[in-house]
């Protein structure tokens, strides 16, 4: 029997019968019968799945029985396909931003970091079936920050988040360079990515997250963007695509290089 085109297929790549059960009713819950639900136990199981049936979206775990989340990865390489990492493991989280993944989700799982991770796969899709993202933005926006605690040298202060142009890692401490200058925040990159609303950030790179609303260019020739004080940020070459994305919808085109 051949296969609905209009089916939009969703991969689960773990190891744990648990894990398929929890997200397969997370799916079913929160998608529309427009999708067809895969599971893998393994990651060569993943693989041939993927090859065979083409997923647009992919939930991925990183320690598997046979070859990592991040060796699947590299088999799949040439297929337009938007990954979701979920693992226990917290020191993968920046490997897997390396790679370009949508979103690194923590076990255990729960429903309202799925639903975040929902809103991050619209955001670079364009759209999923079955679910309102613009009412999840609504739901959620109440749960990000508006303000951040920062460490400046008279003590602690309280900063708005829209001040914020980019927060950078360096070795076990994370900068927040803001409107007034710098100063460092107790959160890992990580950790903010959780916490700042998912339309004005975006990890850019190993070390950067960057305010989307102070971006004023992009270079495509020497891989950086210019915020709105002058400053120079890198973007690595897995996050071009998303940042060139986050900025259309932001109607920012005008302050790309042609």
């Amino acid at each position: 029997m051949s296969e609905d085109p209009g089916l939009r297929k969703v991969l689960i790549v773990d190891d744990h019968e648990s894990v398929h059960l929890y997200l397969r009713r997370f799916l079913q819950e929160h998608l529309s019968d427009r999708v067809q639900v895969l599971g893998a136990l393994t990651g060569l199981q993943a693989v041939q799945l993927t090859h065979t049936h083409r997923p647009s979206l992919v939930f991925l775990d990183v320690n598997l029985p046979d070859i990592s989340g991040f060796d699947y990865l590299n088999c799949i390489e040439n297929f337009n396909t938007h990954v979701v990492f979920v693992s226990g493991d917290p020191q993968f989280a920046t490997q897997a931003f390396d790679v370009d993944c949508v979103d690194f989700v923590l076990k255990p799982l729960t429903k309202k970091r799925l639903l975040r991770a929902l809103a991050r796969v619209e955001q670079q899709s364009g759209s999923l079936p079955g679910i309102s993202i613009p009412e999840l933005r609504r739901v959620f926006q109440e749960q990000f920050l508006t303000k951040l605690m920062v460490q400046s040298a008279g003590g602690i202060k309280l900063l708005e988040v829209d001040e914020a142009l980019f927060f950078e890692s360096t070795q076990k401490q994370t900068l927040c360079h803001h409107s007034g200058g710098s100063d460092y925040i107790e959160q890992s990159l990580l950790q903010l990515e959780r916490v700042l609303s998912p339309d004005r950030f975006l990890r850019v790179s190993r070390s950067s997250l960057v305010n989307l609303n102070r971006v004023v260019a992009v270079s495509k020739t020497r891989g950086t963007l210019e915020l709105d004080n002058g400053e120079k940020i890198g973007v690595s070459l897995s996050r071009k695509t998303a940042l060139k994305k986050r900025l259309q919808a932001l109607s920012l085109n005008a302050g790309l290089d042609p």
